[in-house]
């Protein structure tokens, strides 16, 4: 049983917690050492702080019977429509606890942020992912995503190359159940 809901302010600090530990699992390989090192709990809180206080309606948690993070989605209307218009709604970061991939809750988030989207009137979505996180792009691709844009990301002066993946007409799409 996987339960979505928004996220508070008291859920912040598990947020980061899983970001960190998120980061480190997916990302080792990916992202030179010396970034990863300088990445921890308390800079990933930080950014969440400042990112719930400015959009608090777009993070959304995943949690199982017991209360257990499982994974969590932050999602909402694009922002730089230069780089990933012309859609409206992206997926900006989407993690789930390492222990729990595979178990569909990557999926149930993704489903509910897409729901949300319909919701709201708005019909495509796209989410980036780095190009060389294979697990990451198989799950987009298993999810109806289509490749649509590369591009590059800047990480404390690095270029990390990425791909962006997108569902162009979400609007008439069956809900989630």
């Amino acid at each position: 049983m996987i339960d979505i809901r928004l996220a508070t302010v008291s859920d912040l600090e598990r947020v980061a917690g899983l970001h960190d530990r998120s980061w480190k699992n997916s990302y080792r390989g990916l992202i030179p050492d010396a970034v990863l090192a300088t990445r921890t709990v308390e800079t990933s809180l930080a950014m969440w702080r400042e990112s719930f206080a400015a959009w608090p309606g777009n993070l959304w948690l995943a949690e199982d019977a017991n209360d257990q993070l499982l994974g969590f989605c932050c999602a909402g209307a694009v922002t730089n429509v230069e780089r990933s218009g012309p859609f409206e709604f992206e997926i900006y970061a989407l993690h789930v606890a390492p222990e729990n991939h595979r178990i569909g809750t990557g999926t149930a988030l993704l489903m509910h942020q897409f729901d949300r989207m319909r919701s709201a009137g708005l019909s495509s979505a796209i989410v980036w992912t780095m190009a060389g996180n294979a697990q990451s792009r198989r799950f987009y691709e298993r999810n109806g995503g289509t490749l649509v844009k590369t591009g590059s990301w800047d990480l404390d002066g690095h270029k990390i190359p990425d791909v962006a993946y997108g569902w162009p007409a979400l609007l008439n799409a069956p809900a989630a159940h």
